[in-house]
């Protein structure tokens, strides 16, 4: 009978760590997310800066642009985020950008475009940190093909750090 007792005690003191390291990883997985490399703002909402990208990479000859919307993430209530991909690609280079693009408030006034990563694929450089190696020459070029042209055409007015 004691034996009993002390095998269903250790049972449940096992079970309660492990219970207690799930929650501690959970909430130190959802507390390590790093933030965002560079933010930009469109006084307009997502998706027409997403239509607006679009088409302007679709014009553009050199380099071979693509953009991609990957993933919608959210819910009518609090609001949708599109997560995509950017990639600037020729004989020289594989860029590959890692944007987030979201509206601001509920009268989608205003957007918000998040770096969330930049990427080097021929070099291996880059990542989801500003102090990821070679992020100063991603940035280089991200604003090069992309930001400069963009802001000459007024689609993004704002550029936040």
């Amino acid at each position: 009978m004691r034996k009993t007792k002390i095998i269903i005690t250790a049972l449940c003191v096992v079970a309660v760590i492990t219970l207690l390291g799930y929650f501690v990883y959970f909430v130190g997985g959802v507390s390590a997310v790093l933030p965002p490399i560079k933010n930009y703002e469109y006084n307009g909402d997502a998706i027409q800066l997403i239509t607006k990208i679009k088409v302007f990479t679709i014009l553009s000859k050199q380099p071979k642009l693509i953009f991609n919307v990957d993933e919608v993430v959210g819910n009518k209530y609090n609001g949708y985020a599109y997560e995509t991909t950017l990639a600037i690609k020729d004989s020289n280079q594989n860029l590959l950008y890692d944007l987030k693009f979201s509206d601001v408030g509920k009268s989608k006034l205003k957007a918000k475009i998040k770096l969330i990563g930049a990427h080097n694929l021929k070099t291996n450089a880059g990542g989801y940190g500003i102090t990821a190696d070679g992020m100063n020459t991603l940035l280089q070029q991200l604003n090069l093909y992309i930001i400069a042209p963009l802001k000459t055409k007024g689609v993004i007015l704002d550029i936040s750090k």
